[in-house]
């Protein structure tokens, strides 16, 4: 049933939201201005931050294409019966 399917909506709309607040949190850092060192760490630590993003970013994506596979099924499923009935 559609109900079934709608319970997956918040999920995906809350993994798709941190996903996007990750990126927009590593894009607002603001670079440094001082020495060499000062400027050295920075890039070490927009580094960890870019990969601490992208890998949060891809282990959303996983679970939104898992959700997202579980609906075409549910849909399937659905269909399916709604087309058994009609005979």
């Amino acid at each position: 049933r559609f109900e079934s399917l709608n319970r997956f909506v918040p999920c995906i709309q809350q993994a798709r939201a941190d996903t996007a607040a990750l990126a927009q949190q590593a894009a607002s850092v603001a670079l440094p201005i001082g020495d060499g060192q000062s400027l050295v760490q920075f890039i070490a630590d927009a580094d960890a931050c870019y990969q601490h993003t992208t890998h949060m970013r891809q282990a959303r994506q996983q679970a939104i294409d898992l959700v997202t596979w579980c609906c075409d099924v549910l849909r399937d499923m659905e269909n399916s019966s709604a087309a058994e009935n009609t005979f």
